[in-house]
C-alpha cells in the first residue's frame, strides 16, 4: 500500500487560531490535527478497516476520505503544533506576540530612447536601460544573519570537527 501522509486522509484541524483570553491578553491557540497515521493499523496492513472488501465498489480516494472521516469522529489527533513569535520590541520569543514583520525591498529603473531620422526612409532607434534591485532590509531588527565564524563555532576556521578544549581556569 505504501506510505501514506495525514494529508492523503484530509487531516482535519479542528482547533486554531487567535483569541483573547478571560484577563483580555492575546492569546494562540495550538493547532490540532486529526489524521491517520502512516503506521496507523486502522488503514494499514491485514488490520485495515477500509479495504475494497469491507467498502465494495469503492474507489481508494473514497476509502481514503471515509478514513479521515473516521478519525476526526473519533478523535485520533495527528499532531498539536502552536508557534511562538520573536517581539519586535523586546526581541524576546512569546506565544502571545502577533506576527509583525516590517520589510523593504527598493528597485528603480531608467530607460532612455531617442530616434533620429538620417534618411527618408532609414531611421535610428537607441535606448538605454539601467535598473537596480537592491537587497532584502529587515526593518524590525527580527532577522538573524550567521557569520563564518559563528559556523565553525569555538573550533575556529577550518577546523571543523577538530574541536578544541577550553582553556583550563
Amino acid at each position: 500500500m505504501g506510505e501514506r501522509s495525514a494529508h492523503d486522509y484530509g487531516r482535519r484541524r479542528l482547533l486554531a487560531g487567535e483569541s483573547l483570553g478571560p484577563d483580555g491578553r492575546y492569546r494562540i491557540l495550538p493547532y490540532i490535527y486529526f489524521g491517520i497515521n502512516s503506521g496507523d493499523p486502522v488503514h494499514n496492513g491485514s488490520t485495515d478497516a477500509f479495504t475494497a472488501a469491507s467498502m465494495p465498489g469503492a474507489t481508494q480516494a473514497q476509502m481514503d476520505s471515509a478514513a479521515g472521516l473516521y478519525a476526526v469522529l473519533s478523535g485520533r489527533v495527528y499532531s498539536i503544533s502552536r508557534q511562538v513569535v520573536e517581539s519586535e520590541t523586546t526581541h524576546q520569543y512569546s506565544y502571545n506576540t502577533p506576527a509583525i514583520d516590517r520589510d523593504q525591498q527598493r528597485q528603480f529603473g531608467l530607460f532612455l530612447q531617442d530616434q533620429w531620422r538620417v534618411a527618408p526612409n532609414f531611421t535610428v532607434n537607441l535606448g538605454m536601460r539601467f535598473e537596480q534591485q537592491r537587497p532584502f532590509e529587515n526593518l524590525s531588527g527580527i532577522y538573524t544573519a550567521s557569520t563564518i565564524q559563528a559556523a565553525y563555532g569555538i573550533s575556529g576556521i577550518g577546523n571543523m570537527f577538530k574541536p578544541v578544549s577550553p582553556p583550563a581556569e
